[in-house]
């Protein structure tokens, strides 16, 4: 027989009473100190440790927790700058094909046949602009410019007389000062139309197509002022197989 005051003849309630309760753990004064996190052990098994919140920090390092939530508009915003790049490269080609085009070159198409055979209808050619505001008309010159007789379309020619020059034409043949003129260039008989024995006047230029045969110039409309003159033929571009420069 096992004693009264034995343990294990107690009864269940009567342990329960006898083994002292374990008690919660309080927070320290230490552990009240701003900005730690609260820890401690849990009770039971399903009970779960709080987890402690991240600290936000300040003095531009860390602003947030959260991760910056992508923008929708970075890759349309991107687009827009390559798009705007194209538009500003072109305005740019733009204005420097228009400085160049009204100061410095511009092409012209030849329309007729009145230089043949140095330039057929349908030929491109290129013309400086700034040959006549940077030097002097020449002889042999092929020269585009605005015709006295009214035309609305430019015309492209080649200088045969200088300012001050007496210009003949007699039995087909062009004269300069009396002395017969050399044009390896021109094509058919050279016909004196209403000007024989024409000193041309300061400021001007005779011009006639190298088509001698078939062409509106100087022999009906008189000399070309040179200001008249929108620039001198530099090359012939276009088509390829007819490429050449200076004519």
């Amino acid at each position: 027989m096992q004693p009264e005051n034995s343990p294990l003849g107690s009864k269940p309630e009567e342990l329960a009473v006898g083994i002292p309760a374990r008690e919660t753990p309080t927070k320290s004064d230490s552990d009240n100190s701003v900005g730690s996190p609260e820890c401690r052990v849990p009770m039971t098994i399903g009970e779960e440790i709080p987890q402690a919140e991240p600290a936000e920090m300040t003095d531009g390092l860390v602003d947030s927790v959260d991760a910056a939530p992508m923008q929708s508009g970075a890759a349309p915003k991107k687009k827009r700058s390559v798009v705007w790049e194209w538009v500003e490269t072109i305005v740019i080609a733009l204005i420097l094909a228009l400085i160049l085009r009204t100061f410095v070159v511009q092409p012209y198409e030849v329309h007729l046949s009145s230089m043949v055979p140095t330039l057929v209808e349908g030929d491109f050619i290129l013309v400086s602009k700034l040959a006549y505001k940077l030097g002097t008309a020449q002889r042999g010159d092929v020269v585009v410019f605005i015709p006295p007789n009214g035309s609305d379309r430019d015309y492209v020619k080649r200088v045969i007389g200088l300012p001050g020059e007496t210009i003949d034409i007699q039995d087909g043949q062009v004269k300069i000062n009396g002395t017969p003129l050399v044009e390896p260039y021109a094509k058919g008989q050279t016909t004196g139309g209403r000007y024989n024995h024409l000193e041309i006047p300061q400021g001007t230029v005779f011009c006639m197509g190298d088509n001698r045969l078939n062409s509106s110039d100087s022999r009906n409309f008189g000399p070309v002022s040179i200001g008249a003159l929108e620039g001198k033929t530099v090359l012939l571009f276009w088509p390829f197989l007819h490429f050449k420069w200076t004519l």
